[in-house]
């Protein structure tokens, strides 16, 4: 009995000391999951991949989402152990958050600035054939002059922009790697001189005040060409489609992060200040981890159980769990059978009661119903049977006695039916014998009252028994 108590501490013990490791990967472009186990080695922990892993309460889990645009997404995981979202990562680029919201308007409005600028060229300068223009018409011909260089260089600096399309395309793309919008990214910088766009635009902002300063022009000379120039000035290159924002926004995307990262314990909450357990229940067969990628715009609570807008795309991991090991009692009924029958011996009383008879009560039989108690050991399991070893008495319904039976076996039970089990196995069952020097109907002396007691033994028959039980 010593050794059987030291075999469950040790393997109770082994259960506990078994944690593992595991980092689950998922990529979001192609929609693939990848399976690792993490070994600890001298300080570090060392990835191999594995299959799709069965885990246990208290492993601890590690998801690694690839290919996360943080200009696109914000991510939302829905771990089955907390409560609430966890959105692990920033949200955006430093420096350009609600900047793409904005691009296609600037699109949209760089297209019309452009025609705006072919349809809205400043007025020739007029000069009369054989007639020496007056002081006044020469300073508004050499002011019609500079409005034209000033309304070409602006036309070449949205040109410029224009192609830059692309950019905004690259930086809000959901099918690229980082890698990949680089690269992209250095192919469009190769056949752009950013020198030329910065010398256009120190050179637009100091020629527009000399044009709204220069007395030789109106208003209406000018109006047009100084809305393209707002425009440049306030909205184009206050977007990515700018430029100048080119090499800053190259160098940060670089610097980003398109992953994103999760770890936590099963059955455990997460927070390092806490160690509360969650329900873990035996009949649970299976977690499911939801990640959501949501619009980087949308504005959610974490402790929204929805979106009303902005889920752009989802993914659910669902892992198989093994039901953690341990002990439970369990009642029910068993049925106890022994090879050669159960004897439920009397004394009958002969001849007006002078003498008694050995008899048997009722015909010798092969079973007998009893009510069982057992302490169960349930074995970890993934499966949805888990075997179970028992240990317990179960106490038998014969007239006025009540025979103690010893119980040793296994069992079933059902993660769909958690309280409901089956079990077998050896059984010490309470019989009767007869003492040495007594045999069936012989006839004895009705001495005294202690007679059935030399006459009949008890003793512990060994046979088996089946039952059905409830856990406790």
């Amino acid at each position: 009995m010593k050794s059987l108590v030291t075999f469950f501490i040790l393997f109770q013990l082994n259960y506990i000391w078994s944690q593992n490791h595991y980092l689950i990967e998922y990529d979001r472009i192609l929609n693939s999951e990848k399976y690792y186990k993490l070994s600890y080695n001298h300080g570090t922990f060392e990835p191999s991949e594995i299959k799709k892993p069965i885990i246990k309460k208290g492993d601890v889990i590690k998801f690694r989402l690839v290919n996360v645009n943080p200009l696109v997404f914000q991510v939302n995981i829905r771990d089955p152990f907390e409560h609430g979202l966890i959105s692990p990562g920033a949200k955006t680029l430093s420096g350009f958050g609600g900047i793409l919201e904005n691009l296609n308007g600037v699109n949209y409005e760089l297209g019309s600035q452009l025609s705006a600028l072919d349809y809205s060229k400043p007025d020739a300068p007029v000069f009369s054939r054989g007639e020496t223009p007056s002081e006044e018409l020469q300073l508004r011909n050499e002011a019609l002059l500079k409005l034209n260089e000033f309304n070409q260089v602006l036309k070449e600096s949205l040109e410029m922009a224009k192609q830059y399309t692309t950019t905004s395309n690259l930086l809000s793309s959901t099918s690229l790697t980082k890698d990949e919008i680089i690269s992209a990214l250095d192919s469009i910088g190769q056949r752009t001189n950013y020198k030329v766009y910065q010398e256009n635009r120190t050179y637009l902002d100091k020629e527009i005040l000399n044009i709204q300063q220069n007395p030789s022009l109106i208003n209406s000379d000018y109006q047009l060409i100084e809305r393209s120039y707002e425009f440049l000035k306030n909205e184009l290159d206050a977007s990515v489609q700018s430029p100048l924002h080119f090499n800053d926004l190259r160098e940060q995307l670089a610097a980003s992060e398109f992953t994103k990262e999760y770890a936590t314990v099963l059955g455990y909450n997460s927070s390092p200040w806490a160690n509360e357990k969650f329900d873990f229940s035996s009949d649970l067969s299976s977690v499911e981890y939801s990640l959501e990628f949501v619009d980087i715009d949308a504005q959610i609570s974490s402790e929204d159980e929805g979106y009303q807008d902005g889920l752009l795309q989802s993914h659910t991991i669902e892992l198989a769990v093994q039901t953690p090991g341990g002990f439970s009692w369990s009642t029910g009924f068993v049925n106890l059978m022994v090879s050669k029958g159960f004897n439920n011996y009397e004394l009958r009383e002969i001849s007006f009661g002078d003498s008694v008879q050995i008899t048997q009560n009722g015909a010798v039989v092969k079973s007998r119903l009893a009510l069982a108690t057992n302490l169960n050991y349930n074995f970890s399991s993934a499966k949805n049977i888990i075997p179970q070893l028992n240990m317990g008495m179960a106490i038998g319904f014969v007239g006025d006695e009540n025979p103690l039976n010893i119980l040793l076996g296994g069992g079933l039970k059902f993660r769909q039916f958690p309280f409901l089990g089956l079990s077998a196995g050896l059984a010490f069952c309470q019989n009767q014998v007869l003492n040495n020097g007594y045999h069936l109907y012989d006839n004895l002396e009705n001495s005294n009252t202690l007679l059935f007691d030399q006459v009949v033994q008890r003793v512990y028959s060994p046979g088996y028994y089946f039952g059905i039980n409830i856990t406790l």
